[in-house]
């Protein structure tokens, strides 16, 4: 063999040596050692260069770079829980591996990112629901801004069955409940309060009960060293700051606030 037909197997050998050893290119490097095993065949790189264009291997690489792709894009679908986009990726790597040529046809890019789209929607329905959820139940009822946060609620409750879950559905989903920042009791009060707010049957009570509020304060104290340690990390990023508050005309009204003035950190 001559001179560069021996340093273009050389170099082809590293690479498949270098993909070997990463282990996150399986289809690259079948590719690469397929390739290898023509190019050992030939006498000269001129033969090799004609042998490799006239053989499947021509676009083997290329295609194989779009299915590794593919399998790392489905590996961070399954560990999301995205099963869904995880068995579309799935199907489309093994029609590559079937028929290379199939790497170049697309429409599955959007199947996978409506599954990734709802999944996100979903989660953030419920963030939605929680945060208004949080405010709702430690306002007072005749504020304007609880019917607000309810608005809130009863809206994302919706758009759940919108995407195909019900609430129950969502809540009882580790997928969409692990940013909620809610303990387990907190989660079990969450679910049952929600379709009470939903349907209107919710009373500010029930956030007030003795126990509930006993309950609360045990937590807080169990935690008393932590919640000062977070509490002096966040003051020192605050800004202090005057401001004049105009009190609403009735009950049902809420503050306003004019010449806000803040301290320079």
């Amino acid at each position: 063999m001559d001179q560069q037909g021996a340093k273009a197997i050389e170099l082809y050998e590293t690479i498949a040596a270098r993909l070997e050893a990463e282990g996150h290119a399986p289809h690259q490097l079948k590719a690469y050692r397929d390739v290898l095993e023509l190019m050992k065949t030939c006498s000269t790189i001129d033969e090799q260069m004609i042998k490799i264009k006239n053989s499947p291997f021509y676009t083997a690489v290329g295609e194989a770079l779009v299915a590794d792709k593919l399998e790392a894009w489905k590996q961070a679908m399954e560990t999301l829980g995205y099963e869904d986009a995880a068995q579309i990726l799935e199907e489309k790597i093994k029609e590559i591996e079937i028929n290379p040529t199939r790497a170049y046809s697309t429409g599955y890019e959007q199947k996978v990112m409506a599954c990734v789209t709802r999944h996100s929607n979903i989660r953030s329905s419920l963030l939605e629901m929680a945060k208004s959820y949080m405010s709702a139940t430690t306002m007072d009822p005749s504020d304007a801004l609880s019917q607000n946060e309810i608005d809130t609620i009863r809206r994302n409750y919706q758009n759940l069955e919108n995407y195909n879950i019900t609430f129950f559905q969502a809540v009882s989903d580790g997928r969409y409940t692990e940013g909620l920042g809610m303990t387990e009791q907190g989660l079990e009060k969450f679910t049952a309060d929600i379709p009470k707010i939903v349907k209107g049957t919710w009373s500010a009570e029930d956030a007030y009960a003795p126990e509930n509020i006993e309950e609360a304060w045990k937590e807080l104290q169990a935690r008393k060293t932590e919640l000062k340690a977070v509490a002096e990390r966040e003051v020192a990023k605050t800004k202090r700051a005057v401001v004049i508050a105009v009190p609403p005309a009735d009950s049902r009204g809420t503050y306003k606030y004019a010449a806000l003035r803040e301290e320079e950190l």
